[in-house]
């Protein structure tokens, strides 16, 4: 069982809070974008993965070091506020896509983004998170990050499902031909999918405190490093 004490550390309960609404937004990124490149531009399965490309090289470059540097050099506050802020300019940018889109002109500014957004956000979380909490607590908040974002993921994909669902039915009641009414459903997803990934962003900002990013003697990195390697499990598990 989770000590319910944990919670009583303010940075723990703000940033599951955080962590559930960017997984919502991020679930929805996923999952919709997807169905945008096939059912409405007419993509085949290798060209719909394609363009997630460019999303998951960013993520990828970023954490090879510069997104420990960012932290490092601006703690983790401002780039997860940075990041959730981007993530959600980037679904907004989804929710204008037309059912005539291109790659390049429509989908791939929103792409980079979203990845860039993702890739300097995830660590600055996991260190917000766990920076209150001893030791002996640290896996126990992790852990409870990674259950936050998969619980607030599964919900907020249900919820953001429905809302398109009922947007397309209302499209086709008034005779929308069916790729539009499903590009409008979809436009509905991405607009919630954004204001989730807005709440998250208001909420680190107001909410959490600033946190010293530089590791303790002896121990330069470590703590940097095992929050990149959760973070792009975090990536992974999305």
């Amino acid at each position: 069982l989770v000590p319910l004490h944990i919670f009583r550390l303010r940075t723990v309960a703000v940033t599951n809070i955080v962590t559930a609404l960017s997984g919502s937004a991020f679930f929805g990124w996923f999952f919709f974008a997807a169905l945008y490149a096939q059912r409405v531009l007419g993509f085949d399965s290798l060209h719909t993965g394609l363009t997630f490309l460019p999303a998951t090289l960013t993520m990828g470059a970023l954490s090879l070091g510069p997104t420990a540097r960012i932290v490092s050099r601006f703690g983790p506050k401002k780039p997860l506020v940075a990041g959730t802020l981007l993530i959600s300019l980037g679904l907004a940018l989804l929710g204008r896509a037309p059912a005539d889109g291109q790659f390049v002109i429509d989908l791939l500014g929103p792409m980079l983004l979203l990845g860039f957004g993702a890739g300097i956000s995830f660590m600055p979380l996991v260190l917000l998170a766990t920076g209150e909490a001893s030791p002996a607590e640290s896996g126990l908040v992790s852990g409870l990050v990674s259950t936050s974002q998969m619980i607030g993921g599964a919900i907020g994909l249900a919820v953001l499902a429905g809302v398109a669902a009922a947007r397309t039915g209302s499209a086709l009641a008034v005779g929308q031909a069916p790729t539009a009414a499903l590009n409008a459903g979809y436009h509905a997803a991405f607009w919630l999918a954004a204001a989730l990934a807005l709440a998250a962003t208001v909420i680190a900002a107001s909410q959490l405190r600033s946190a010293q990013a530089t590791p303790p003697p002896g121990d330069e990195h470590s703590g940097v490093e095992q929050a990149v390697h959760h973070g792009e499990l975090l990536a992974v598990a999305s």
